[in-house]
């Protein structure tokens, strides 16, 4: 499949949880995401990450927030604070 993909916020739910009921989702989602959850270089919450992820699926340069360390790139997407 090419072009530009929006997918639903439980892909990113399931992506996340590793319950075993919830194992085929979660496996499946974590291949559509391409996220290798053992080797994550950016540790930041679920709802930080949601918008990164928002973000850079949606061909962002950079997410204003001053949640995430400004200057850091994540995704491709560069953090900047807006009140720093």
């Amino acid at each position: 499949m090419s072009g530009r993909t929006f997918l639903d916020s439980n892909i990113l739910v399931y992506s996340v949880d590793e319950s075993p009921a919830e194992k085929p989702k979660h496996d499946r989602a974590v291949e559509l995401l391409s996220v290798q959850p053992e080797n994550r270089a950016v540790q930041i919450s679920l709802w930080d990450a949601l918008i990164v992820e928002a973000a850079s699926r949606a061909g962002c340069e950079r997410v204003l927030s001053e949640d995430l360390d400004a200057g850091q790139a994540i995704r491709g997407v560069r953090i900047e604070n807006p009140f720093a």
